[in-house]
């Protein structure tokens, strides 16, 4: 049985597809990314699509390129020469918002297509055919089914409460820590998260220089071999603007209740309590992630 396929339509299917697929993705690892580089992405995603339907491989061969693709979106979407671990991690995160879409799409059209909604559409009804009113309608549908079940599978992937431990200097301690989805710091040169630590916490591991600069608010009283280390990160709050100041320790390790795993972060540091229940750091939710 032969099919028409026009190729103009196919691209615009698959660029809206790709399109809605890296920004939920985007919004799932709380990651900023420019719509341009969205709109690129998606570009080169549909662009594939269109290439796929004269390809010849089948099989493992076609799961591999598909696989391959899907990296390549995503890297073009969050490539950062900074934090290239990061590029893997949120094509996987990709692919499986895209089968999701995909399969909330399926089923949404076919149980509209029984239903006859397309009629009040424009479509013919009964059919294989889809209106453009009611495609968007469906992508509407399946990219907020695709973010809320994202969402509430983050959430319960997530332990809140863990340990973090903090080696500098040949000098260790370990601290009570706590999943913080709202903390979005980076270091603006690397891009690396941010844990906030209470300074208070890592006395016996930091240089007395570093602890005392940050409690008086003058970073010229670090001692030259650890100012290489440091790192001024800018912070936004409800009470205004503030640069807060990031330390690069030797070895950062957390453990969420399935082992102890080494990340790559800065801490910074903060002179004020941030709980009253014993809680000494907070650490982003892309960390706990990848611990987990």
């Amino acid at each position: 049985m032969e099919q028409t396929v026009y190729l103009d339509i196919y691209f615009l299917i698959n660029f809206s597809m790709d399109f809605l697929g890296l920004f939920l993705s985007a919004r799932l690892v709380e990651r900023r990314i420019k719509y341009y580089r969205l709109v690129i992405a998606a570009g080169v995603g549909a662009a594939y699509a269109c290439v796929a339907l004269f390809l010849s491989a089948a099989g493992l061969w076609r799961l591999l390129l598909d696989a391959l693709a899907c990296l390549v979106v995503g890297g073009v979407a969050a490539f950062d020469r900074r934090a290239l671990k990061s590029v893997p991690y949120f094509s996987l995160v990709f692919g499986a918002v895209s089968i999701i879409l995909g399969g909330a799409m399926t089923a949404l059209f076919y149980l509209f297509n029984r239903l006859g909604v397309d009629l009040l559409f424009g479509g013919g009804g009964g059919g294989d055919g889809i209106s453009v009113w009611l495609f968007a309608i469906l992508a509407g549908i399946s990219g907020l089914l695709a973010l809320k079940g994202g969402g509430a599978l983050k959430k319960r992937a997530v332990r809140k409460r863990g340990r973090i431990e903090i080696e500098y200097g040949g000098r260790r301690t370990s601290l009570s820590c706590l999943c913080d989805s709202g903390n979005l710091l980076r270091e603006p040169i690397s891009r690396l998260p941010c844990v906030l630590v209470e300074l208070d916490a890592l006395s016996s591991v930091l240089p007395y220089s570093l602890t005392e600069a940050v409690k008086k608010g003058n970073i010229t009283l670090i001692e030259e071999r650890e100012r290489s280390r440091v790192r001024l990160i800018p912070s936004q709050s409800a009470t205004g603007k503030a640069m807060l100041v990031g330390f690069r320790v030797d070895a950062l390790r957390i453990d969420m209740g399935g082992g102890a795993a080494k990340t790559d972060a800065y801490v910074v540091l903060m002179t004020e309590k941030i709980s009253e229940k014993g809680i000494k750091a907070l650490v982003p939710s892309e960390i706990v992630l990848g611990a987990a």
